[in-house]
């Protein structure tokens, strides 16, 4: 019977690290390369949805500074 192994050591094994020291080094740099990708992905993240709550709010400004308009253009009209 087979025996189940990790799959980090695998990718670690298949890397080319056979020793224990090797293989810890090698999964802190990936640890620290995920956390990196994570915080990149995390930062477009806030920052699509900030632009997105600004797009929200532009188009609601716009949208009140049209219905005011429009009122000021028919008081001065009428």
């Amino acid at each position: 019977m087979l025996k189940r192994v990790p799959l980090w050591l695998t990718v670690l094994w298949l890397a080319g690290c056979n020793s224990l020291s090797t293989q810890l080094s090698t999964l802190l740099m990936i640890l620290v390369a995920a956390t990196f990708l994570l915080a990149a992905i995390g930062a477009v993240v806030t920052m699509v949805t900030n632009n997105s709550e600004r797009r929200v709010a532009s188009a609601l400004i716009a949208f009140v500074a049209l219905i005011a308009g429009v009122f000021f253009v028919v008081m001065l009209v009428a």
